[in-house]
């Protein structure tokens, strides 16, 4: 329920990042598209850079692993590309003098 400063309150319902991230990967399964990929990695960086987050925007990346392994060994591949690129770039993010405090 959100209630915001003088209007009515409402539900907001929010996709979790492990839906999202499993999504992308069945259409990029679908068609390949470069978008889903960069999204995927995207989305990948902002969760291993360590910034502080709610409970649930936490990624189960056991979830993922066991939902895209049913899309084939191709997305498998993406998948575990993606997931070792965007954690090299969230360290050198994070080891550089460039991060936000």
């Amino acid at each position: 329920m959100v209630d915001l400063l003088g209007g009515d309150p409402f539900d907001v319902w929010c996709a979790r990042p492990e839906d999202i991230i499993v999504g992308k990967s069945m259409a990029w399964a679908e068609g390949q598209s470069r978008k889903h990929e960069t999204d995927i990695y995207e989305m990948l960086v902002f969760q291993y850079g360590g910034s502080d987050q709610a409970p649930g925007l936490v990624l189960d990346r056991s979830q993922v692993d066991v939902r895209v392994k049913v899309l084939g060994e191709e997305t498998q591949a993406l998948w575990s590309a993606i997931r070792k690129a965007a954690q090299r770039e969230a360290q050198r993010w994070t080891d550089s003098d460039f991060r936000v405090e």
